[in-house]
């Protein structure tokens, strides 16, 4: 998997594409939290919480938060959702036995790609 890296303000890591459809994931150093954006589609927010007792410890959180996250999304193990007009999109994390199911007026993707 193709990755660039970077420095704040700019993503600090970009991943390319597996899908022309859902887009490039970029992580974001965003000061007290991390942000993933998924193309166009949708975003996380990571902050460690609960709240660490310690800033290093929620720096170590939210770095693992954001790891977990990435690699659940490597794995096709998080749904993507946008509506059809492009105008709301978020994410949802499948359980093991869990099958996407699309609703009127949204589109599903995996990072693979989009769900039929």
């Amino acid at each position: 998997m193709e990755i660039r890296f970077g420095t704040p303000p700019e993503p600090i890591a970009v991943f390319a594409a597996a899908h022309p459809q859902v887009g490039e994931v970029s992580v974001f150093d965003a000061g007290e939290e991390a942000r993933v954006h998924i193309g166009r589609i949708a975003h996380a927010h990571f902050c460690g919480l609960p709240k660490a007792d310690t800033e290093r410890e929620q720096l170590e959180n939210t770095t693992e938060d954001v790891v977990d996250f990435l690699a659940e999304l490597f794995s096709d193990r998080v749904v993507l959702h946008e509506s059809t007009d492009g105008r709301t999109g978020g994410w949802k994390r499948l359980a093991a036995y869990e099958r996407p199911i699309a609703t009127e007026g949204m589109r599903l993707y995996r990072w693979s790609g989009p769900v039929t």
